[in-house]
């Protein structure tokens, strides 16, 4: 995890983040992290999931390193859309 400036947004529960595999970075996926919905193709991941866990406390551009039984993968926060934005 590469650490940013306190005063960016960071990921929290409610919040919608988009994000990239660094092996692809042309390819946003769009989701929002809910305390206990999990639907990944409407775009919800659950604070259960492993990369919603991983993603909490996250800012732009940080770099997260996954590793699952299909290997290691790292993903990049390209956007943040906070839940209590107007």
């Amino acid at each position: 995890l590469v650490e940013t400036e306190d005063d960016e947004p960071e990921i929290e529960v409610g919040d919608t983040f988009s994000y990239s595999l660094a092996t692809h970075p042309e390819r946003e996926i769009t989701v929002r992290i809910t305390a206990n919905q999990n639907n990944p193709i409407a775009g919800l991941i659950s604070t259960a999931q492993p990369l919603a866990q991983a993603m909490l406390g996250t800012h732009i551009g940080d770099e997260v390193v996954l590793t699952d039984e299909r290997g290691q993968r790292i993903y990049i926060v390209r956007k943040i859309i906070k839940a209590n934005a107007t």
